[in-house]
């Protein structure tokens, strides 16, 4: 966990940000919730991003500060392993359905090429 006063002073600042995880806290002072970032380390931080193909779903474990990641579908040999970052991208989701649709969009065609000028 980071401590979120450093969190929001150094590491928002930094592309290190890109690669935390929103974490739910209690502000010792206050009682009331706040929050701060988790940096995951180990294969947790290997996975890549997919809107419509996650085979690796995560949820947080608060009690014990960890994040617990487990298969969505039967995964096969050789297949990358893929979880969301969520809806807060810092770059272009190819694999998402509007990027997609764009895509498919097909430039309009020049009315001008159809004329011959003589």
């Amino acid at each position: 966990m980071l401590d979120p006063v450093e969190n929001v002073e150094h590491v928002e600042k930094t592309v290190l940000y890109h690669y935390t995880y929103n974490w739910p806290m209690t502000d010792p002072a206050s009682g009331k919730p706040k929050k701060t970032q988790a940096v995951i380390l180990g294969l947790g931080s290997m996975f890549n991003h997919s809107t419509e193909d996650q085979n690796v779903g995560w949820k947080r474990d608060l009690e014990n500060g960890l994040v617990v990641y487990r298969a969505l579908r039967d995964v096969k040999e050789g297949e990358e392993l893929c979880i969301s970052y969520g809806d807060h991208l810092t770059f272009v989701d190819a694999d998402s359905p509007s990027q997609k649709e764009e895509e498919e969009i097909e430039e309009p065609e020049d009315l001008l090429t159809k004329f011959e000028i003589a």
